[in-house]
């Protein structure tokens, strides 16, 4: 499961072109694991997030300038910034040909499951900034306030259920190869 928050401002502030999806990240974070393969995975459990070896984390922040005309209250202009962090282990010490082989195999791969959720985190971005210029008709802008935020609302409960099933479809990532394996001898 990820996190994903949301703030919005209804800003007259913003010129009526102005649309972007903004992108603030990803901010990696690193934890050290170090020993045997085993106290490696061991370490990897307690210092990870959730049980998971990794994890990606993002916030979607919103904000919307809208105006009233003969048609009604629409938004005319909505950026949308999606903030991403991502903790992923980082082996450091002396370690043997093996062991380095083995975490070689398993790193990027861990590496490509957390973009995943990444990219479900930017297409709910690009999903929100869509809804959001489509608010249009209302009859005052509260009414239009109160749709876009219906709107973004049922894009990040949907964000939600996407990150789950990314997870049970990749096995949390181990269909990637994010697993890790002692190649070396015992």
């Amino acid at each position: 499961m990820r996190w994903m928050g949301l703030a919005l401002a209804a800003s007259f502030l913003l010129p009526p072109s102005a649309r972007a999806v903004e992108y603030e990240g990803p901010v990696y974070t690193y934890y050290d694991v170090f020993g045997t393969p085993a106290e490696i995975v061991q370490q990897m459990k307690m210092k990870g997030r959730d049980g998971a070896f990794g994890y990606t984390e993002y916030h979607i922040d919103y904000r919307f300038s809208s105006a009233q005309s003969p048609q009604g209250c629409g938004v005319t202009a909505a950026t949308v910034t999606l903030h991403v962090s991502i903790l992923l282990p980082r082996l450091v010490g002396e370690v043997s040909p093996d062991l380095q082989r083995s975490w070689d195999a398993f790193e990027p791969n861990l590496r490509v499951h957390e973009a995943g959720h990444e990219a479900i985190g930017m297409t709910g971005a690009k999903e929100v900034e869509t809804a959001l210029l489509a608010v249009g008709g209302q009859p005052n802008c509260a009414a239009t306030r109160a749709a876009a935020k219906a709107a973004a609302d049922a894009i990040f409960a949907e964000l939600g259920n996407r990150d789950q099933s990314y997870d049970k479809q990749t096995e949390h990532g181990k269909t990637q190869g994010a697993v890790f394996r002692w190649i070396g001898k015992n």
